[in-house]
């Protein structure tokens, strides 16, 4: 009897797992790799924004761009943040465009 429950809950979990779209699963790794930043954790938030960044996923191009540009999570590195900020400004983040007219940097 445990064992069909058990199987029953592990039949639930998967089919609610490949339910999910890729926008939902994309949402849901931004929103883990931001709340992982936001508490201090860079290198795990890194970890999780760099693919969607490399997906085009602007928010995650800027927090990308962010962390080079601070050293937070990997070794600082301001010509690949400005990199990071370019594709991050050229799809309308705020935050990059703003960023780039402080560094004085053409999008």
């Amino acid at each position: 009897m445990k064992s069909n429950l058990l199987i029953l809950l592990l039949t639930l979990l998967l089919a609610a797992c490949a339910t999910q779209t890729p926008m939902e699963r994309s949402q849901q790794a931004f929103s883990q790799g931001k709340t992982n930043f936001l508490q201090g954790n860079y290198r795990q938030a890194f970890q999780e924004l760099l693919p969607l960044a490399e997906d085009g996923n602007a928010d995650a191009q800027y927090a990308i761009a962010y962390m080079y540009y601070y050293g937070q999570g990997v070794p600082q590195d301001v010509d690949v943040a400005k990199s990071w900020m370019k594709k991050a400004a050229s799809q309308g983040q705020f935050l990059a465009k703003q960023a780039l007219i402080s560094l004085q940097v053409n999008p």
